[in-house]
């Protein structure tokens, strides 16, 4: 599982296992979203950072933006934790 609010970054046990704070992605989604290169809205539409040109993400598999399938109410205050502290820009 990804984790938009990293373990060393949770103040409690309860951060750290809660569920909302975990997103299952593939392994080069993953890779993307732990370095920032990869975010998610508060809608679950993905935003990339300006640093992964088109090419990069077209080698990667990824000609268009995508949407998480499923997101709840609760997701949000992590996603917007990741946006905030671990994405490196639009």
């Amino acid at each position: 599982a990804s984790h938009a609010k990293p373990w060393s970054e949770c103040a409690t046990d309860a951060d750290r296992l809660n569920v909302f704070n975990g997103l299952l992605l593939c392994a080069h989604l993953d890779a993307l979203f732990d370095r920032g290169l990869m975010t998610f809205s508060a809608e679950g539409n993905t935003v990339f950072s300006n640093r992964i040109d088109l090419d990069s993400r077209r080698r990667l598999g990824l000609f268009e933006e995508f949407k998480l399938r499923w997101i709840a109410e609760e997701h949000l205050p992590f996603l917007e934790w990741h946006r905030r502290h671990v994405f490196v820009g639009e």
